[in-house]
């Protein structure tokens, strides 16, 4: 079995807009979680840390790669956890103003069917926003 979760969707915006919805922290902020409280430096070596206060779950990590409009690469740590592992986005212009998002969060086998579940959930609240 792959220890890698990969979702993708297609989000009816152009990928510049789309990357600001993932580096922008009132624009994480509207589709991350439910209830989010965000703190993000979006620039390689930057910290960010997410909170839902409706779950009581939080995650933070470091970025390692931003590309604007490309792929974004952070790692990824939940704050009851001591384990950290790897998450990708890339966003993909398809042509005809949508882009195809895709985020791979790899390095946590045991966790590979809830990153997909969560990740698939984040993503529909973001395809949402853009409908």
């Amino acid at each position: 079995m792959s220890d890698v979760a990969r979702i993708s969707r297609t989000i009816a915006a152009p990928p510049s807009e789309v990357f600001a919805d993932w580096v922008s922290k009132s624009r994480l902020e509207s589709w991350l979680w439910p209830e989010p409280l965000v703190q993000i430096n979006p620039v390689v070596g930057g910290y960010f840390h997410f909170k839902d206060t409706m779950y009581g779950i939080a995650a933070e990590g470091m970025f390692e790669e931003v590309v604007p409009a490309k792929r974004l690469a952070f790692t990824w740590r939940w704050i009851e956890d001591e384990s950290t592992s790897a998450v990708v986005v890339s966003f993909d212009d398809n042509g005809d103003g949508s882009t195809t998002v895709t985020v791979a969060h790899t390095g946590a086998p045991h966790e590979r069917v809830h990153h997909e579940e969560g990740w698939a959930s984040c993503l529909d609240r973001l395809e949402a926003q853009h409908r």
